[in-house]
């Protein structure tokens, strides 16, 4: 059982397998498995300009300029109105920038939390005060992660009963996530009382990067993580079921590097799947099959909570709360 305290601390190792565990699962567990294709995905595998490699680099493109909303509202936006700018609610609209809905605009619909749904409407569908910069010039300079960002976020993650681990490696190795062979706990303080966690993963990152650096392999692996990549107890729900043995290795990849590439791109800071990403979608027509738009938007959110610290610790993993 581990302790921690509010501020995570990072653990140094001296030795840790470099092989990562393969989780496997048989045909049998298959047919009893509650698995299903979500909608958004059974859409990108039926129509084939969905699955191209063009479209795909265009959706994530626009996924990155907004870095306000969900991404999954990104993309439900980019597949209304693909070269919408902004969107805001007609209350948003009129209390941050004096602006409000034209009489011929066509409101654009996204999920609402804790609720159905709730409208939007685009920039160029509004009139009243002059737009300001941050919506006529979305993107940050590149640079690096703010030291308020990273306490925030490494705060968070021990929240998914996920240790993150620094060991010595070479320069080639930046990182990598193992599942436990055995289940152990954690237990955080949170307010007055003490809450145990499931601690079923560690994340081991080179000890000799930089926090941004850090930051961006760790986004990377909870890409891993947040779409489904291991075999999961049946009681987690919060992480999608995934046929694992069918994974491929370039599925798997696809998916993480597109997780920190979108991760990154909306912080505004160093992006390192940049190059994987633009070599791939410049030399193939269609995105990997398999790959699930669906697990990697929703594990964009995730990360995107940990970082704004609005993430809370699914109940599934709580074991006790002490007071």
């Amino acid at each position: 059982m581990l302790f921690c305290n509010d501020k995570i601390q990072v653990i140094n190792i001296s030795l840790i397998s470099k092989e990562r565990m393969v989780v496997k699962m048989t045909d049998s567990t298959y047919k009893s498995s509650p698995f299903r294709i979500e909608e958004i995905d059974e859409l990108y595998n039926n129509v084939q300009k969905f699955r191209s490699t063009k479209y795909t680099g265009k959706l994530f493109e626009f996924i990155a300029q907004f870095p306000k909303i969900a991404p999954y509202n990104a993309m439900l936006v980019y597949m209304q109105k693909p070269g919408s700018s902004y969107v805001a609610t007609a209350k948003e609209w009129k209390e941050k920038y004096g602006r409000s809905p034209k009489s011929t605009a066509n409101p654009l619909i996204i999920l609402k939390t804790f609720g159905p749904i709730e409208f939007v409407f685009e920039a160029n569908d509004t009139e009243g005060k002059p737009l300001p910069q941050e919506i006529t010039n979305p993107f940050r300079a590149e640079g690096e992660i703010s030291c308020k960002d990273y306490a925030t976020f490494f705060n968070n993650i021990i929240k998914e009963g996920i240790v993150v681990k620094k060991q010595n490696y070479g320069t080639d190795m930046a990182g990598k996530i193992e599942k436990l062979r055995s289940s152990d706990s954690i237990i955080l303080p949170q307010g007055k009382k003490d809450v145990e966690v499931l601690h079923c993963f560690d994340i081991v990152i080179n000890e000799s990067m930089s926090e941004t650096e850090e930051a961006a392999t760790i986004f990377h692996e909870l890409g891993h993580y947040f779409c489904g990549h291991f075999k999961m107890p049946d009681k987690i729900k919060h992480i999608p079921k995934r046929m694992v043995e069918t994974l491929t290795d370039q599925v798997r990849e696809f998916e993480a590097e597109t997780v920190c590439w979108l991760v990154c791109k909306r912080l505004g800071i160093t992006n390192p799947s940049e190059k994987y990403l633009k070599h791939y979608l410049e030399n193939n027509n269609e995105v990997p099959e398999g790959i699930s738009f669906d697990a990697i938007l929703k594990a964009c959110g995730k990360i995107g909570n940990m970082l704004l610290g609005k993430y809370k610790t699914p109940k599934e993993l709580i074991i006790n709360v002490y007071k």
